[in-house]
């Protein structure tokens, strides 16, 4: 799971789980006797690039090649097979504890939407021994990080601006450097709880630690945070 290989990877990989075996020696004598390679060929015995055409050619359903994207270590270390139910028993145990589940009779199979169905037809995922009986006492968080610098934007959906002929589109954008981190909070009865947004800062002034009120009405006159916060004192 998330472990693309490259052209030469997966020729090392093929190779490295064919060595020593019955595979390895039908591959020999294949190349013997249909490529024609001579038996002191230094590669002999061992896949190639035609080979690594070929798998992609028949699996193309199922595979196909991309664009690596870049990711941290730690994500990458923990977005293994072994790290999910360990996450699902450390989850469980905290909710446990906290009192928001209780137990069935009897273990049940449910659907997607936590219905209990009673055919396999139905059912999703594995038998369910407890049932989630506070779900507005659960919280979800979502994190999407960010940067307010825009320069290297890219169109937003392939959008076009309408212009003079030979002349430059020219756009305005905040070229500042501010990074921050915007958390999203859901209930388990998948309703919007509240947004919670932190700015990297060197420091803060006294309207960004006291937060800012939304819903609060403007001050005739003044648009600015502190006219808002006048209006709320």
């Amino acid at each position: 799971m998330g472990q693309p290989h490259s052209q030469s990877e997966g020729i090392l990989l093929v190779n490295s789980i064919i060595h020593g075996t019955v595979h390895q020696e039908e591959l020999r004598q294949f190349q013997i006797g249909s490529v024609r390679m001579g038996s002191e060929a230094g590669n002999l015995g061992y896949a190639g690039h035609g080979h690594w055409r070929a798998f992609k050619e028949r699996n193309k359903d199922r595979l196909d090649a991309g664009v690596p994207v870049t990711q941290a270590p730690c994500r990458k270390e923990w977005s293994l097979h072994l790290a999910f139910p360990q996450m699902c028993d450390l989850v469980h145990e905290q909710m446990d504890e906290a009192g928001v589940l209780e137990d069935l009779e009897e273990p049940v199979w449910m659907n997607l939407a936590g219905d209990i169905v009673s055919s396999e037809a139905e059912l999703f995922g594995e038998k369910v021994s407890q049932r989630l009986k506070h779900p507005k006492h659960v919280l979800f968080v979502d994190e999407v990080g960010n940067n307010t610098n825009m320069k290297d934007d890219g169109r937003v959906g392939g959008e076009r601006l309408l212009k003079g002929r030979r002349e430059t589109g020219e756009v305005t954008a905040a070229t500042s450097v501010a990074c921050f981190t915007v958390l999203g909070f859901t209930a388990a009865t998948q309703e919007p709880v509240m947004c919670a947004t932190m700015f990297a800062a060197s420091e803060m002034t006294q309207e960004h630690q006291l937060g800012i009120n939304t819903w609060a009405p403007m001050a005739e006159g003044d648009d600015s945070i502190r006219g808002r916060l006048a209006l709320m004192r």
